[in-house]
């Protein structure tokens, strides 16, 4: 074989090697930034027991009880009320073991509420994270996965990216690496607080009555977050 033959041959395994490394780099690449809850991960987590009472400041609870899922694949759930005077802040809460993080279509399977019928206005807290406020046939809303690190999150977007920066470890890849759990954590305890509101009162009012529901979901995301349930 002639060294130019040889050198033509070497360049072209070094295309092909490249071309291979360059294919596995974008498989790993696709899992690590589009990865999909894995199906048999929530299937390994049992069903988590909300607890009967979480105190909120200013606002005594008067109800607290279980709701069952309306399919078989979906969480139990927890719906807390509460009342402040003549106001009811009512907020239930599901804990999703494996989900995409969006708010938009957890609000339509567990709170029948259409993403095209209301606007969810998205907001930031510094120390807590991303919600989304919205009003909904004559109430008041706010929604948000609370995440188990990092911050809360509205879209799937900031779920994904907030999974990624702040869910991944070495004993989560080498339990990956053996097939054990997912390369993150893909946890949301969705919540979804609502208060009755008059949509015809005057502007001062109705934010008045959006300051106390927002209040009351900085208290609720701080509470969990220090209380987060076990993985």
């Amino acid at each position: 074989m002639t060294s130019t033959s040889i050198e033509r041959w070497q360049i072209f395994r070094i295309g092909l090697i490249a071309l291979c490394i360059s294919g596995v780099m974008g498989v790993l690449a696709k899992n690590l930034l589009l990865h999909e809850p894995d199906s048999r991960t929530a299937k390994a987590k049992k069903e988590y027991k909300f607890p009967d009472t979480i105190n909120l400041k200013n606002w005594e609870m008067v109800k607290s009880l279980s709701i069952p899922p309306k399919k078989k694949s979906q969480p139990f759930g927890h719906l807390y009320e509460y009342r402040r005077g003549d106001k009811e802040l009512q907020i239930q809460t599901r804990y999703e073991v494996a989900t995409e993080g969006n708010t938009s279509r957890l609000l339509m399977v567990y709170d029948s509420i259409p993403p095209a019928t209301s606007v969810i206005n998205e907001k930031y807290q510094s120390g807590i994270g991303y919600y989304g406020s919205f009003e909904y046939k004559n109430k008041t809303y706010i929604t948000a996965c609370i995440n188990p690190k990092g911050e809360t999150t509205v879209t799937q977007k900031q779920f994904v990216n907030n999974r990624y920066w702040h869910t991944s470890s070495v004993p989560r890849f080498l339990g990956w690496l053996a097939g054990q759990n997912d390369l993150f954590d893909g946890r949301c305890l969705w919540t979804s607080l609502s208060m009755p509101v008059n949509t015809f009162a005057p502007p001062e009012e109705l934010k008045k009555d959006r300051e106390l529901v927002e209040a009351a979901w900085l208290e609720w995301a701080k509470w969990w977050k220090q209380n987060y349930p076990d993985s």
